[in-house]
């Protein structure tokens, strides 16, 4: 990938040609025929995706992207669409295979660099916008809903931060930044993106069970007021309980939004308020809502003047831990002007966000990697098994492993040499576990001096 005539030529060759001739377009089928057998390849074995040269595939990436925003009629080649699916699935890691024995997801563990993520975000966007161009001749219409499954609600919370992080966030600092030549995002997918990342913090009444009564009969939608979880009566142990990380994660993208997409939200400023109120009346959200209320006194976006009145109102309330306590006493002094952080442009917020998304994103994927690391009381335990097995071993009659004499040299047979020794098979598959399920932190090779040490301090025939 990395050869210079194939960089040129997809950088300065193929955005040349008018692709709209019919005798030209089988060598462009051509070159997208042979991108999604590679990126495909890239995607199913693990052995090719660590050798894979990053950079170089985002070069050929920016090939295709510039050839899609002079000629958008491409959009619609189907080769086209499935390479730029493959790269979707290459950022998410939905696609990885041979990943036996990972203990991180693989959209964590494996999401290509920054860069090559970038270029697939800004294909993704422009493939949107281009779709879009011809949807009245053609019918065919595409939108963010579609890229992410047609739905704002995701089966498992890690998917939803899979999501967030690795597609929704990184296309709207791309999108939002306010660059020439950026692609541009549309309405309809602007409130979609804000509509996951409420919903990701307070998912909506669909999914809950309202209590037993008059109330219940209330039909979701018929009230403009339905959509709130105050509105109906409903038992706060039924609420699922919103995790930490994903509370994080959310409140980080309604920054970047209000951020990059201030004027295109102007519609949607009571839908972050009323998620808030919601949030607040069930007690959750904690530190991560207060540094998102900072940011709002800090920032003084439309949003500031919506929310004053909630912001008043939660000041009146006594905190219960000192986290909370030193929020209020900060965001008491900034909401009436004093101390009140020096201006900041856009570009200064961006690049501290882009910092506190990169931040959270490695703070995520070293939760999760200790998470499934076993703990100390199993590691004692497997340890103390061993050592129980290892002197029942010594007890255990002398027919089961006979030993002989220092003198005399072991018996070296033929060929691949064998394990006959119950015990010795039985210590050796209990290492190789061990070191599996702690997550390869031992080396295989301590594991193979112990295993010898044990070997040459009881000497057994299958030496």
């Amino acid at each position: 990938m990395g050869c210079r005539g194939l960089q040129r030529y997809m950088n300065e060759i193929l955005p040349y040609p008018d692709w709209s001739h019919e005798d030209l377009r089988p060598a462009l089928v051509n070159i997208l025929r042979r991108l999604d057998k590679m990126f495909n390849k890239i995607a199913k074995k693990n052995s090719i995706r660590r050798n894979t040269d990053w950079g170089a595939a985002a070069n050929l990436l920016k090939g295709v992207y510039t050839t899609l925003s002079k000629y958008p009629y491409i959009a619609h080649l189907p080769h086209l669409k499935m390479v730029v699916q493959v790269c979707q699935s290459l950022i998410l890691g939905e696609r990885v295979g041979d990943l036996e024995g990972q203990s991180v997801a693989p959209g964590w563990s494996h999401s290509p660099p920054p860069h090559f993520c970038s270029m697939v975000v800004k294909i993704l966007a422009m493939q949107i916008l281009a779709l879009g161009m011809f949807s009245d001749v053609t019918g065919v219409t595409f939108s963010l809903e579609q890229i992410c499954g047609g739905s704002s609600l995701f089966p498992t919370p890690e998917k939803t931060e899979n999501m967030i992080m690795n597609l929704l966030l990184p296309m709207c600092l791309r999108v939002g930044c306010g660059r020439k030549d950026a692609p541009r995002m549309r309405q309809a997918d602007i409130s979609f993106a804000l509509t996951v990342v409420l919903h990701a913090m307070n998912p909506p009444l669909a999914k809950i069970a309202p209590i037993h009564g008059p109330q219940a009969k209330t039909v979701p939608g018929s009230d403009p007021r339905s959509q709130s979880w105050s509105h109906h009566q409903l038992d706060p142990r039924a609420y699922p309980k919103v995790k930490s990380t994903i509370l994080h994660i959310a409140f980080l993208g309604l920054k970047v939004m209000m951020v990059c997409f201030e004027k295109q939200l102007s519609q949607d400023w009571h839908r972050i308020l009323h998620c808030l109120r919601d949030l607040d009346s069930r007690g959750e959200g904690g530190l991560a809502l207060w540094d998102f209320l900072d940011f709002v006194v800090s920032c003084r976006t439309p949003l500031f003047i919506q929310m004053r009145p909630f912001i008043l109102t939660k000041l009146l309330r006594q905190c219960t831990d000192e986290g909370s306590e030193q929020y209020q006493l900060i965001i008491r002094d900034r909401i009436h002007g004093w101390s009140l952080p020096p201006p900041r442009c856009r570009g200064s917020f961006l690049l501290d966000l882009a910092h506190q998304v990169k931040q959270l994103k490695e703070e995520v994927i070293s939760a999760k990697v200790t998470d499934m690391r076993p703990s100390a009381l199993e590691i004692q335990s497997e340890m103390s098994h061993l050592s129980r097995r290892h002197r029942m071993s010594y007890a255990g009659p002398p027919s089961e492993c006979p030993t002989r004499p220092l003198t005399s040299p072991p018996h070296r047979s033929k060929g691949r040499k064998r394990m006959t020794c119950e015990w010795c098979k039985d210590i050796f598959y209990r290492s190789i576990s061990l070191s599996i399920s702690l997550n390869h932190h031992v080396c295989l090779l301590c594991v193979f001096y112990h295993f010898m040490l044990d070997m040459f301090h009881f000497r057994c025939k299958c030496q």
